[in-house]
């Protein structure tokens, strides 16, 4: 199970320190430091080919919990969460 997930990019999370473990030390917005490891980490650069299409499941900022990020799946206009993914 994947315990964490960081998405990097300018509002969400910077690389402060790579540990040379496979691991870097990351700041997330509100400054807290937390040391997570490289297959745990989706850069901008790893997601710039992708396209996501209707139906094509994503992560997503979670519209109910500020600074949270949670599967979903891609609507029309917008992400929708199912009810099981309630709490990040």
């Amino acid at each position: 199970m994947l315990t964490h997930l960081i998405l990097l990019h300018s509002s969400s999370g910077t690389i402060r320190q790579d540990c040379r473990d496979g691991s870097y030390l990351v700041e997330d917005s509100l400054g807290d430091l937390e040391q997570i490891y490289r297959p745990d980490i989706i850069t901008d650069a790893d997601d710039a080919d992708n396209e996501i299409d209707v139906h094509d499941p994503v992560i997503a900022l979670h519209p109910s919990f500020p600074y949270s990020y949670a599967p979903g799946i891609e609507s029309v206009t917008r992400v929708s969460f199912s009810s099981r993914n309630a709490s990040p």
